[in-house]
């Protein structure tokens, strides 16, 4: 029950850990999509109104395999 509203690229190439964040206050939808993917990092960055319309972004890090976090 997912919709992936966008692909893009980060801001740089050089996350070394997979980041998981929480684009609307809404913590627990953050960890549970972050454990499906078994990564650790979650945390809060909420956008101004408007600017974002995902719940949840999902920055890939190296330790990301194609399917989980291997921390």
């Amino acid at each position: 029950g997912y919709d992936v509203i966008n692909v893009a690229n980060a801001d740089h190439s050089n996350y070394a850990s997979t980041i998981i964040l929480d684009r609307k206050g809404r913590i627990e939808v953050a960890k549970k999509t972050a454990e499906i993917i078994q990564c650790q990092r979650v945390r809060t960055e909420i956008k101004s109104a408007g600017q974002e319309s995902a719940d949840v972004t999902i920055i890939l890090g190296k330790d990301f395999d194609g399917r989980t976090c291997k921390e």
